[in-house]
């Protein structure tokens, strides 16, 4: 039966070394995962002044379980079966299908580990030093407990700052150039557009989702001109207290907010901007469920977990109680509704909406299309596009900005990213699709699916585009 197969489908020797390539990296990432839980987890149950420091942080937060967010995602046996059976074509390509999303999640976690245990590395380091410091200058304990403190706080803000944190999108990119690199099979591969998708969608899995820094404006699903609006843009001076509403967007500082995830609560701080001390917080006591603005006391119901769906809307759960999410009361979207908790709705309620948001940077709302940039239209009448020009950005953003990523139909053109242009004399900036192929032929073409990042001095990456060409 092999034989006949080969025969009529002489690409299944082909898609059994695809199959077999992609199933081989699934099962060497998850002993490498395996054997970085167990390190961690050694460091952590192995030293009591970590585990005491470190109160808000468990071993889950750091390690992870193979089959824990999709568990059908390494039922490999019907995969194994195809390689090693009868070379059906179908088969094969359900087994090379199949193995592409796991690939992407098991490379992912494997680098999340080893970003999180080069954190805890740096965190023992400098316990043990302080601790020997003590040791030699006679440390009252009040004053060793103090300064481990500080020292565990400046490991994190040193190693945070010199490690580069991992994302799924550049864990597919570095899959996509290994493949490239060894000359890997890829023809039935799932396309780029696919592939994008399966970050989305894990992305959506991903219970707490920690990619956003900066300052942003949270914006109701429901009606996408409403924000979060602290009421009547002012703080309590004394208390920095004061409640949180829904209101048209107006610009004012109390609808800006500063995202900031904070490693040992593995949670973010959002911040308003009328004042740095004044946090998003849940009310709690007297089983209120409100929201409000109040002074940053490190309580855990100041601290917030995001989860983000395939839309790249938000949910926000609260640190404290994390079944409960924002909530826009009664899906009301007139000026001045509540904002409160309530426990998170299932798929089929209309009022999961409500706790639905937009996480808007100014960066994002800056880049607005200004024009098309047509080279020629072909035979088949296909408009070709070289580039194209966004708005005045104002020069402070601008400055922010290093370079531009960009993808046509789910791939690169050829280069991932470019050095950004300086704007013309009327402020606008183009950008130019030939640097991004090395001035190849393939122009993109009218109806073709474009993306866009700006590329920060910090080396993060902003989405600003996703639309199609020539709209």
């Amino acid at each position: 039966m092999t034989g006949f197969d080969d025969l009529f489908y002489p690409d299944n020797k082909n898609r059994k070394r695809r199959a077999e390539q992609l199933l081989t990296q699934c099962e060497d990432y998850s002993k490498e995962i395996d054997i970085i839980n167990q390190e961690i987890e050694d460091l952590l149950n192995s030293n009591d002044t970590v585990k005491n420091l470190l109160t808000d942080i468990k071993i889950d937060n750091f390690q992870y379980k193979i089959y824990d967010i999709i568990p059908d995602l390494l039922t490999l046996g019907p995969f194994i079966d195809a390689i090693l059976g009868a070379d059906k074509r179908s088969k094969l390509r359900e087994a090379i299908r199949g193995l592409s999303k796991p690939r992407i999640e098991l490379k992912y976690r494997k680098q999340t580990l080893e970003y999180n245990k080069q954190i805890l590395d740096a965190i023992v380091i400098e316990i043990n030093r302080i601790q020997e410091k003590a040791k030699r200058n006679k440390w009252s304990n009040i004053k060793l407990t103090s300064e481990l403190e500080d020292a565990v706080d400046s490991a994190i803000e040193i190693a945070l700052a010199t490690n580069i944190k991992n994302t799924r999108s550049a864990v597919l990119e570095d899959l996509k150039r290994k493949d490239k690199d060894t000359n890997a099979w890829t023809n039935e591969d799932p396309n780029g557009e696919e592939l994008d998708y399966f970050v989305k969608e894990l992305n959506a899995a991903d219970q707490n989702y920690s990619f956003l820094n900066g300052e942003y404006k949270i914006v109701s699903v429901l009606d996408n001109n409403k924000a979060l609006d602290v009421k009547d843009g002012q703080l309590n001076s004394y208390e920095l207290s004061t409640n949180v509403q829904l209101w048209s967007w107006n610009n004012s500082n109390g609808q800006k907010w500063e995202f900031s995830f904070d490693f040992k609560h593995q949670a973010y701080k959002i911040k308003n901007k009328l004042n740095e001390n004044a946090i998003l917080a849940w009310n709690k006591g007297n089983d209120e469920k409100n929201v409000f603005v109040t002074k940053d006391m490190n309580k855990l119901e100041h601290f917030w977990m995001l989860q983000i769906d395939t839309h790249d809307y938000f949910i926000l759960k609260n640190k404290a109680d994390p079944s409960l999410s924002l909530y826009i009361d009664n899906r009301n979207t007139k000026n001045g509704t509540n904002v409160q908790l309530e426990l998170l709705k299932n798929d089929n309620n209309a009022h999961l909406d409500a706790q639905k948001f937009l996480i808007i940077s100014e960066m994002q709302e800056t880049h607005i299309i200004d024009s098309w940039l047509k080279s020629y239209v072909d035979s088949d009448k296909k408009e070709h596009y070289h580039g194209l020009y966004f708005k005045k950005i104002d020069p402070s953003i601008l400055a922010e900005i290093m370079s531009y990523e960009l993808k046509v139909n789910g791939n690169y053109l050829g280069n991932a990213s470019s050095e950004r242009y300086n704007p013309s004399e009327d402020g606008r900036v183009k950008l130019n699709f030939f640097e991004y192929n090395g001035y190849g032929i393939n122009h993109p073409v009218k109806g073709d699916r474009i993306k866009i990042w700006a590329v920060k001095k910090d080396h993060s990456t902003i989405k600003v585009i996703d639309t199609i060409i020539g709209n």
